[in-house]
């Protein structure tokens, strides 16, 4: 009997130490399962907020693609605008360098210019001179006309020293046309060349005729119908004498 109460007792010890120990186990398994459920939250949590950031990533992704596209395009017009800015350099050179062609141009038509200039100043004067001289020479052609004519009038001979003859080995006598008030070597050498020799040839002349074969300049003055007068006079002359 006291071996089965000491058997009871402990057996009541261990139902004892086996109820408490249950109950331990229980609160460890509620607090487990609140631990659990607490943990869950936080992945939701943390899943939630990663999906959140997945989203974010996603959207700067999708700026990141549009940046980089937007910077491929700037550098595209960078380029353009480089090339467009080496072509207005090498553009601007040129144009200097024609500028300074051209500088160079107008300074050197400018000092032709001042050079015409004078040049023009000096024939200007000489023009004159030569106006005045060719109106002295009109004054003393007509007042030898005169005489002429008086003279071939009254059957005067012209002096010996007015006239000569040049005879040409086998050649016609040729009379010295620049006796004639108005024509000196060039218009003789025109004259000559034209198949006018002698006083009778040219006293047979046009005015048209005598004047496209002197072929004289603006500046020069003609009168073929002075011409032709002293040539008949001298041509009658010839013949009398």
């Amino acid at each position: 009997r006291a071996r089965l109460a000491a058997d009871l007792t402990e057996h009541v010890g261990l139902l004892a130490a086996a109820k408490s120990l249950a109950s331990d186990s229980d609160g460890q398994r509620f607090q487990l399962n609140a631990d659990l459920a607490a943990a869950a939250q936080r992945a939701e949590a943390a899943e939630a907020e990663l999906a959140a950031l997945r989203a974010q990533l996603d959207a700067r992704s999708a700026g990141l693609s549009g940046a980089e596209a937007d910077l491929a395009k700037l550098r595209a017009q960078l380029t353009e605008r480089s090339a467009l800015l080496s072509a207005a350099a090498d553009e601007r050179a040129r144009l200097a360098a024609d500028l300074t062609e051209h500088v160079g141009l107008l300074a050197a038509a400018a000092d032709q210019a001042q050079r015409w200039q004078t040049q023009a100043g000096a024939a200007a004067a000489d023009l004159n001179a030569c106006r005045q001289h060719a109106e002295q020479l009109e004054a003393e052609l007509r007042d030898a006309q005169g005489q002429l004519q008086a003279r071939a009038e009254a059957g005067e001979s012209v002096p010996a020293r007015t006239r000569r003859k040049r005879t040409l080995a086998g050649s016609p006598d040729r009379d010295d046309l620049e006796i004639i008030l108005g024509i000196g070597p060039v218009f003789a050498s025109r004259l000559n060349a034209a198949g006018v020799f002698t006083f009778e040839a040219l006293g047979e002349l046009s005015d048209e005729r005598i004047v496209e074969i002197a072929q004289a300049k603006d500046w020069q003055n003609v009168d073929p119908a002075s011409w032709r007068e002293q040539a008949r006079a001298l041509a009658a002359h010839k013949k009398s004498s």
